[in-house]
């Protein structure tokens, strides 16, 4: 198992060099691009840069998108292939969100499939770190240690819900006895 983690580690750390090399020859280009530029069309002042400096940019510039988005594709192939990773950033993201998520967030959140932002939350919620319910048939995973909390008065028979502050220990609805418990906000 620590070999394969080892040589997924070594994928990764090529495919990122292979990045940062492609990176490197883009802004080779770019210089060269702007030499060219300024030797054509010459240095006018106040004309800004030249046409040929523009158009060499805008296609640097799609060149560096493209290689922001192999970056953030290569992270993401980590991540899904490493679900302690995975579950580590669906806590931070659970954090951000006060402790509720849904899968369409965690798929908006961190650009994942479906399938992975439910086994992830899934698993998640088998080491009980959260817990789903349903809400008018979406499924929300609450994560109690993001939760605000505080001390509220409950009564086990009609299930109605009263401060601390209120002085009864009967229910007032019913007439059992209320029990103090800890609601989440």
């Amino acid at each position: 198992m620590e070999i394969v983690g080892a040589l997924l580690l070594s994928v990764l750390a090529f495919i990122l060099l292979g990045f940062l090399m492609i990176f490197i020859v883009i802004k080779m280009v770019q210089k060269s691009f702007e030499r060219v530029a300024d030797k054509a069309i010459g240095s006018v002042a106040g004309m800004g840069m030249g046409i040929a400096a523009k158009a060499a940019d805008r296609v640097l510039n799609v060149g560096e998108k493209e290689l922001v988005k192999g970056i953030e594709g290569a992270k993401k192939a980590a991540m899904e292939s490493d679900p302690r990773r995975m579950a580590t950033e669906v806590t931070r993201l659970a954090k951000a969100h006060k402790g509720e998520l849904t899968v369409s967030t965690v798929m908006a959140g961190m650009t994942v499939t479906e399938d992975l932002a439910r086994k992830t939350l899934e698993s998640l919620e088998r080491r009980k770190l959260c817990v789903s319910r349903d809400n008018g048939g979406q499924k929300f995973y609450m994560f109690p240690a993001f939760k605000d909390r505080r001390q509220v008065k409950v009564c086990d028979f009609c299930e109605s819900t009263y401060e601390m502050s209120s002085a009864k220990n009967a229910c007032p609805s019913c007439g059992a006895e209320l029990r103090i418990t800890t609601a989440f906000v």
